[in-house]
């Protein structure tokens, strides 16, 4: 009989190890129908100790990084340690609501074509963050211009537009989800450009592009509504910055410098109308 478990999750922990204990312990709580191991990565952390994190539980493994490597690059390191066939990146600020991870490693094996798969988030106080998103592509935003999502059902509109037009209470194709709940398959990333994750940025966007990079190489991501945690998302002052940067990095990667011209001209004329 093997040893290997089912789920591999990776979590970076960064000067915060009272939220990575929590997170763990709220794993170990809920996770209940599939086995599981836990690769912890402190990347350089200068603040707290994180040494006892073992302790937890013997399916714990702490990885240290030298430096701080930042989000995907942390992850990757931590991936490296991981002996599932599917793996799970978690932010070490949730907390598991349900049987989250096993909720989700179902989902995904019902999904021959699915590469990732995320689940529903919420803040404290129980309202939804809108983490299944489309594709940064044009197509998207002339709907919103000419309001012809005025047009379709519901449903339609949802499924479509994702994002704050969607109530996140039910399955969905999404274009890319938030980094902060992603489960995927080991086996996809030989079929992503670089053999792995993308990691050309420290923090912020890195979801966006693991989720163009997924698309382009003919996998699906999913969002899985029954898989539910708390999502406490500290805020940041450099977010929009770099986010915005980074976004600017991609859309001319992936999409070209004209096909960015008339997104951003397109977008400007959204917020302008919405005023």
């Amino acid at each position: 009989m093997s040893n290997t478990p089912d789920v591999s999750l990776v979590i970076i922990n960064y000067n915060k190890p009272d939220l990575t204990r929590d997170c763990i312990l709220s794993i170990i709580e809920h996770t209940r129908s599939v086995s599981f191991e836990i690769i912890v990565v402190d990347n350089a952390s200068t603040k707290g100790n994180i040494d006892d994190i073992e302790t937890l539980d013997s399916r714990i493994k702490l990885v240290r990084s030298p430096e701080n490597l930042g989000f995907a690059k942390g992850n990757n390191l931590g991936i490296q340690y991981t002996t599932a066939e599917v793996i799970l990146l978690l932010n070490n600020d949730t907390l598991l609501l349900n049987d989250a991870i096993g909720i989700a490693y179902r989902f995904l094996l019902s999904k021959p074509r699915a590469g990732a798969v995320a689940a529903r988030a919420q803040y404290p106080d129980g309202i939804v963050q809108h983490s299944a998103q489309p594709l940064p592509e044009i197509k998207y935003l002339l709907i919103e211009l000419f309001r012809l999502q005025k047009l379709m059902s519901k449903t339609r509109r949802e499924d479509v537009l994702l994002s704050t037009f969607f109530d996140h209470n039910r399955n969905v194709e999404a274009g890319w989800v938030w980094g902060t709940f992603y489960m995927f398959r080991k086996s996809m990333l030989k079929d992503l450009p670089s053999g792995k994750l993308a990691d050309d940025f420290f923090m912020y966007n890195e979801d966006m592009q693991w989720g163009i990079e997924t698309a382009r190489a003919g996998y699906e991501t999913w969002f899985c509504a029954d898989a539910r945690i708390i999502h406490l998302e500290g805020k940041n002052s450099f977010k929009s910055e770099m986010a915005n940067r980074n976004f600017d990095i991609l859309m001319n990667r992936y999409y070209g410098a004209l096909y960015y011209r008339f997104y951003k001209a397109i977008k400007k004329s959204i917020n302008l109308f919405s005023r």
